[in-house]
């Protein structure tokens, strides 16, 4: 018997007509928490991007993180310290930096940072859930 599932969504419809914007899928729903891939295969949906992460969290990952050229060895935190160095940084950032207690992932200082060292919003979302996994 077919099984239709809506990409995205965990619903799922045994035997019928596929409805409009659904897909075949592989088998039936292995767990509550997979969903529909556009291919018709049961994923796990990605984990949700931490809002806030400490200050030893996020500046841990920007450490264990490289930016640029992969052969210079230079690490995210590394870049953000030399663009807080640059004499064209405002003030306000390189004082937020300095103090921050917390690195929010809407904050515009950090949005700010990436946007200046060329980092896109996935790259952001994935430090953030890089951060997030640390423990100290």
């Amino acid at each position: 018997m077919n099984i239709y599932a809506e990409p995205g969504q965990s619903l799922q419809q045994i035997g019928g007509d596929c409805p409009d914007g659904w897909v075949l899928m592989d088998g039936a729903r292995p767990s509550p928490d997979h969903v529909a891939s556009p291919g018709g295969i049961w994923v796990l949906p990605p984990p949700p991007v931490p809002q806030v992460v400490s200050r030893w969290q996020g500046r841990e990952a920007m450490l264990l993180t490289l930016h640029g050229n992969p052969g210079e060895r230079v690490s995210l935190f590394d870049a953000v310290e030399a663009l807080m160095a640059t004499p064209d940084t405002p003030a306000y950032y390189v004082r937020a930096w300095e103090e921050l207690q917390d690195f929010e992932r809407t904050s515009p200082t950090l949005i700010a940072i990436a946007d200046e060292l060329g980092l896109t919003s996935e790259a952001l979302d994935k430090l953030f859930l890089f951060a997030a996994s640390l423990r100290a």
